[in-house]
């Protein structure tokens, strides 16, 4: 065994002085842990009814979790366990009915540059699931499902031979690949480019497209592919799922994102008007803080729920362990979920940190969703350390 290896293997199998040192002073949240698995299948986790019954099942990797326990798994491809010192062949995953025959279907990309695939679902979950290519390359460290064209079903916003694109499937052959449309003419896009967001940045009630490096504008129509609008900002190195909405609560939609998927740094940035300019305000500062609990890096994802129930917006991230296999600042420390509340004063908007967990990190995607209907959303991670729900307030 390699001394890397060793050294990842102790790391996980000896944590607890890690957690105990972690914690220090930062609040804990009330959540209580559940342990999906303990497996290393995949770095992405989505939420969808598999079983046409009405409530909420999860999925990650091969296996949907029936709700509302999430006791039980079922198969959906077959399974296979990574080694923590290589990658998943799932890093994001979502849930939509690709068909249209009433029945949730399950969406996979793999590593960043290779397949996107969706699986049929058999009627209600059980049975053979049959996998249907979506695009043979799809790029991105953080893609995403968005309904872009507003015709009602979700559009894989990813990166193809260097263009941002979005591909759209065709409600008369769901079974073929679906269709690429440009968002950028120019091929400057790696397959492992980080940080990817959509919303309406500049108020006119079409969902723009942020990145690190600015925000691209839809046009009218998107008839014909027409270039989007490019408007350069500094957002950050860039991370993984960016945020967009309404932040201060002044009416307008501000940009949220981890500064740097593979360092530090969280911040939020002040729309001053139609997307024009912003300011940045940090939460986590961008660099190592030593001897500080509240301070960790590796905010590869980002997820946005309303965490403590008050009708805003908070902020979930954490560390996603091993991102690097170990070659990131401090991937050593904590694999922490924290929570980032939201909170607006006539002295203006902070973030109060909440620890979540001090030992299970996060992965490259999670889900912050009520499951239980209290108003209070739930935490959704899948990573190296397996797959667990965080329940809010039992």
């Amino acid at each position: 065994m390699s001394c890397r290896a060793t050294a990842l293997l102790l790391a996980v199998c000896c944590p607890i002085t890690a957690q105990n040192t972690a914690v220090g002073a930062i609040q804990l949240h009330p959540f209580q842990r559940q342990i999906l698995t303990t497996s290393y299948h995949a770095e992405g986790v989505c939420v969808g009814d598999f079983d046409g019954d009405g409530i909420d099942d999860i999925a990650s990797g091969p296996f949907w979790y029936r709700g509302p326990d999430f006791a039980r798994a079922h198969q959906v491809f077959a399974p296979r366990t990574f080694p923590l010192t290589s990658y998943a062949d799932v890093f994001v995953q979502f849930a939509e009915d690709v068909d249209g025959d009433g029945h949730v279907d399950l969406l996979t990309v793999g590593f960043p540059g290779t397949l996107a695939q969706w699986w049929r679902n058999p009627g209600n979950g059980i049975g053979t699931w049959v996998a249907h290519r979506i695009w043979p390359t799809a790029g991105m460290e953080s893609p995403t499902l968005v309904d872009l064209d507003g015709d009602g079903a979700g559009e894989l916003l990813c990166v193809s031979a260097g263009q941002l694109v979005w591909l759209d499937p065709d409600p008369a052959r769901p079974t073929a690949d679906w269709t690429l449309h440009r968002v950028s003419p120019i091929r400057a896009f790696s397959a492992f480019t980080h940080g990817l967001g959509y919303g309406d940045v500049n108020g006119d009630g079409r969902d723009d497209v942020v990145l690190a490096i600015g925000w691209l504008e839809q046009p009218p129509s998107l008839a014909g592919d027409p270039a989007w609008t490019p408007h350069l900002h500094d957002f950050g190195q860039g991370g993984g799922q960016i945020g967009v909405f309404d932040v201060d609560g002044d009416g307008d939609h501000d940009v949220v994102s981890s500064r740097n998927g593979h360092g530090y740094g969280l911040d939020w940035y002040e729309n001053l008007g139609a997307g024009a300019a912003f300011t940045r305000h940090a939460i986590l500062p961008a660099g190592p803080v030593p001897g500080d609990p509240s301070q960790f890096s590796q905010l590869h994802a980002v997820a946005y729920g309303d965490v403590d129930g008050d009708g805003l917006l908070d902020l979930v991230t954490g560390k996603t362990w091993l991102a690097h296999n170990g070659a990131d600042p401090e991937w050593w420390r904590p694999p922490v979920v924290d929570a980032f509340l939201t909170r607006r004063s006539p002295t203006g908007t902070r973030f109060a940190q909440r620890r979540i967990d001090s030992w299970s990190g996060i992965g490259r995607q999670l889900q912050v969703i009520d499951l239980d209907g209290n108003g209070k959303a739930e935490i959704v991670t899948a990573n190296k350390t397996g797959a667990r729900v965080f329940w809010n307030g039992r």
